[in-house]
C-alpha cells in the first residue's frame, strides 16, 4: 500500500504532553469563556431570575477555580469521555427557547 504524504525525512513529531487547559490557552480562556457563559446567562430571560442575588464576582472566580483545578490535570476536562454527547442529547428534548444554548 502506498502511501502519498510527503515525508520530511525527520523524526515523528513528539506528542503534546501539554495539558488541555494549556493547549486551550490557559488561564486567559478559561476566564473569558466563564464571563462570555455567565454574561450570556444573565441575559437571558428565563435563566437569569436563578442568579439573582447571587454575587458575580464570587460566582465567576469559583467557576475559574474549578475550571483550572480540572484543567490543569493531566485527563483535563475529560475531553472524549461520554458525557460529549448529554449537550446534543438534551438540545432535542430542550423547548425552543432553550434550544440555544445546547447547540
Amino acid at each position: 500500500m502506498s502511501d502519498d504524504r510527503p515525508d520530511s525525512g525527520g523524526p515523528p513529531e513528539a506528542a503534546d504532553e501539554r495539558t488541555l487547559f494549556e493547549r486551550i490557552g490557559g488561564m486567559k480562556t478559561l476566564v473569558n469563556g466563564v464571563d462570555v457563559f455567565y454574561d450570556m446567562v444573565l441575559e437571558d430571560g428565563m435563566l437569569a431570575p436563578f442568579f439573582e442575588g447571587v454575587d458575580q464576582a464570587r460566582q465567576r472566580i469559583k467557576q475559574v477555580k474549578k475550571g483550572e483545578k480540572r484543567g490543569r490535570e493531566k485527563r483535563g476536562f475529560r475531553s472524549g469521555s461520554r458525557r460529549g454527547a448529554a449537550p446534543r442529547d438534551a438540545a432535542l428534548a430542550c423547548p425552543p427557547p432553550m434550544a440555544h444554548w445546547v447547540s
